[in-house]
């Protein structure tokens, strides 16, 4: 009977031991579980901070979406500008064309007048007089015709820098698109 009391003592020890140890185990286990926990959270906030990046990163796109537009719209002003251009020298060379017409008109005009003057010995000055004065709106129209010509050659020039400045401007803004575009199929593959 002693013996089976001893048997049922070392028993009950080894039960105690195996309690004690069972919540060494669970302390163990919940401190785990509070360090999991924490990881949890920290990963949380930088899921927070990532996401609060991505609303960040959806502005600026917007930002730079809208710089596109505004770039659009002035390259369509610009082409409007163009057109309008091309009309008023449209309009300037219909002038000019006029104006040909009614010199020419002038010149039988003053051939008539000419012949007529032949007639008479004092007409003849006059028609000097006449033609010294067509000479010098001659030179006068000659003059503009020059003037006008480096005018249209630096508006040209002018032209040409416009139109590369605007390509240049066009591929930077290509290329940060594409940077962006890039920036962000990273980010979407990282997740």
């Amino acid at each position: 009977m002693e013996e089976k009391l001893n048997i049922i003592l070392e028993h009950l020890e080894i039960i105690q031991q195996g309690q004690a140890r069972f919540e060494d185990n669970l302390n163990a286990f919940g401190k785990r579980l509070d360090r999991v926990e924490e990881k949890v959270n920290a990963f949380g906030e930088r899921l927070d901070r990532f996401e609060e990046s991505l609303n960040v990163f959806g502005e600026r796109q917007d930002r730079f979406e809208e710089s596109l537009n505004a770039f659009g719209e002035r390259q369509d002003r610009f082409e409007e500008s163009l057109n309008a251009f091309g009309e008023r020298q449209d309009r300037f060379e219909e002038s000019l064309n006029a104006f040909g017409e009614r010199q020419d008109r002038f010149e039988e005009n003053l051939n008539r007048f000419g012949k007529r003057l032949g007639q008479v010995e004092k007409s003849q000055e006059h028609l000097a007089i006449n033609q010294a004065r067509m000479e010098e709106r001659q030179i006068r129209f000659e003059e503009n015709q020059n003037s006008f010509a480096l005018s249209q050659a630096r508006i040209e020039e002018k032209l040409d820098h416009f139109i590369v400045e605007a390509r240049s401007h066009f591929k930077h803004v290509q290329s940060q698109l594409d940077r962006h575009t890039n920036l962000f199929r990273k980010v979407q593959l990282k997740h």
